[in-house]
């Protein structure tokens, strides 16, 4: 059997190329369930919940209306000195990282306006709504409130 060049240099391209990223697009809206399968018709309720599955290159498309934290992830710690207004507390950390072809979105829908309000965090301590420590993240259309 004779092979060409065409053929050897197309066999090796194909073993050697990277496998792509397997996307997915979900849907996060405030009426919606983290136990749902996060489709458009029943997306997820919260960002942590999005990040807690974030793959690079998936987007989250966030539908209009509110989403009010009431509950930080980080706590102002007991002793009197970290519960004062210099300490700080997390409402959500996005620590998962996409990839430079392969970013994770989080994202406005179409021209809907999702409002991420952290006014319902009560303490003495300064609240950071959004804690970026993951790369390749890229945010778009969300309204950040009450940090």
């Amino acid at each position: 059997m004779r092979f060409t060049r065409f053929h050897v240099s197309g066999a090796l391209l194909a073993f050697f190329a990277p496998l792509a990223a397997h996307a997915t697009t979900y849907f996060v809206a405030p009426n919606g369930s983290d136990t749902a399968d996060g489709s458009m018709g029943t997306p997820f309720a919260t960002m942590n919940h999005a990040n807690s599955i974030a793959k690079a290159g998936d987007v989250f498309n966030f539908r209009a209306g509110t989403y009010t934290y009431a509950k930080a992830e980080t706590f102002c710690g007991g002793g009197a000195s970290d519960n004062n207004q210099t300490a700080t507390v997390v409402a959500i950390t996005l620590g998962k990282s996409g990839s430079a072809g392969n970013l994770i979105t989080y994202q406005a829908y179409q021209n809907e306006l999702p409002i991420l309000s952290f006014s319902g965090i009560k303490n003495d301590c300064r609240v950071k709504g959004l804690n970026v420590t993951g790369s390749y993240i890229y945010l778009k259309g969300l309204e950040i409130t009450g940090v």
